[in-house]
């Protein structure tokens, strides 16, 4: 069997089997994609396949197709709940060999996962969801989770008042804008934004205090993403390129920063490539360290005196060492 066949027939059945589809459409649809992708040849090899699948529910071809559970458990489980067999291998010795317990983990790994939505405050309430059945989150104050139902749906999240964010996420942007800083806090800085969810919820919260934000990021493609994150965002701009002109006036400096919050996030702050800061030569040398030391060793865009927040007491910054000094170990 050819394998665009096979992968079309893979596709076809779980239409059948596993989703809401009907029969005939699964078939059509199955049909029409082997014609366009292969060719007219295999197209009745398909259609003959897929109807005889429809023939029997998901339970029933369990019962024919799964090993038996009592001369190969692993196996059984394997097959009932679509995992490879060294996963349900790994699990079940994670579990202590438990096989019921195994079983529920699989079945959980299954489930679609819930939606957690963000409500950026000021910009818009749980009300502005339009009767949407939704629950309060655990961790986060702005945090909803949407059990049922396409987040594409509800305007908020549309016009980008509301959006989908993890909790985890919405955690460090609270963190952020709740640290302690000393003098003026005016002016924030999300060094790496892309793609844009924390640094929405770090506009509305700014915001919300009168201040403002710069949202950077050294990809444009990312940054992209962030101003249609920030499209409702009165207070927010957003550049791309090296973001350390926006810590300390220019890309070659080492003064302290005149923004009084301004976090490195996602991967930024472990590949110095991503903030924009490094020429190709110096980007070279962060991948030779790397796979030596540590790489906060070896990231040469920061200063060592550097931190997402303004520090209380200003101290002397040293100049970075070198990457050589830093990949020795001798920077603490």
């Amino acid at each position: 069997m050819d394998p665009p066949v096979r992968d079309v027939l893979r596709l076809g059945t779980h239409q059948i089997l596993s989703l809401r589809t009907p029969s005939h459409a699964a078939v059509s649809t199955s049909v029409d994609l082997v014609r366009s992708a292969v060719g007219h040849r295999p197209t009745s090899f398909v259609n003959a396949v897929l109807r005889k699948v429809a023939q029997k529910d998901f339970a029933m071809w369990m019962d024919q197709v799964a090993p038996d559970a009592a001369t190969d458990p692993v196996g059984h489980l394997a097959t009932v709940h679509s995992h490879p067999r060294w996963v349900v291998e790994a699990m079940r010795d994670a579990l202590r060999g438990d096989l019921v317990s195994t079983a529920e983990l699989l079945a959980a790994d299954n489930d679609a996962p819930g939606v957690t939505l963000v409500v950026r405050p000021g910009w818009a309430d749980a009300a502005d969801l339009g009767g949407v059945d939704v629950r309060a989150g655990r961790y986060s104050p702005h945090a909803l989770y949407l059990d049922a139902g396409d987040p594409g749906q509800i305007a908020a999240v549309r016009d980008g008042r509301a959006g989908v964010q993890d909790e985890g996420s919405q955690l460090v942007a609270l963190a952020l804008a709740q640290a302690p800083v000393d003098g003026a806090d005016e002016r924030w800085l999300d060094l790496c934004a892309g793609p844009g969810g924390k640094a929405a919820l770090l506009a509305a919260l700014a915001g919300g205090r009168g201040a403002t934000l710069v949202a950077n990021d050294v990809l444009p493609h990312r940054t992209e993403l962030v101003a249609k994150a920030l499209r409702q965002a009165t207070n927010a701009t957003v550049h791309t390129g090296d973001g350390r002109e926006h810590l300390w006036g220019r890309p070659r400096s080492t003064g302290f920063s005149s923004m009084p919050r301004a976090p490195a996030s996602g991967r930024c702050g472990a590949d110095p490539r991503r903030a924009g800061a490094v020429d190709p030569q110096t980007s070279r040398r962060w991948r030779r360290c790397r796979d030596g030391s540590s790489t906060a060793r070896c990231t040469p865009s920061v200063p060592a005196a550097w931190s997402p927040t303004r520090p209380a007491r200003r101290t002397a910054a040293r100049r970075p060492a070198s990457w050589r000094q830093r990949c020795r170990g001798t920077l603490t």
